[in-house]
């Protein structure tokens, strides 16, 4: 199985040698989360593909979490706001 950014160990990786990175994560709960998904058109990653991913989840424990429940706008604001841009 390829390396997923699910996985805390995959991420130290990507972060590996960066001294400014942060990660922002979108918690949402499965079914918001697959409600999205199935919404979109032309998207690479199918809905049925999601299962496999919040199973292999390993939830950050640090970096930026936001509730992906919020609208765009809010998401944004809040990153903003917790980047100090």
């Amino acid at each position: 199985m390829p390396d997923s950014s699910t996985k805390e160990s995959y991420r130290m990786r990507l972060g590996s040698g960066l001294k400014d990175i942060v990660f922002v994560y979108l918690r949402g709960d499965y079914h918001l989360v697959r409600n999205r998904i199935s919404a979109r058109v032309g998207h690479f990653m199918s809905a049925d593909l999601l299962v496999s991913q919040y199973s292999d989840l390993e939830e950050p424990q640090n970096g930026i979490i936001v509730d992906a429940a919020l609208e765009p706008m809010e998401i944004i604001n809040y990153l903003k706001r917790a980047l100090s841009l």
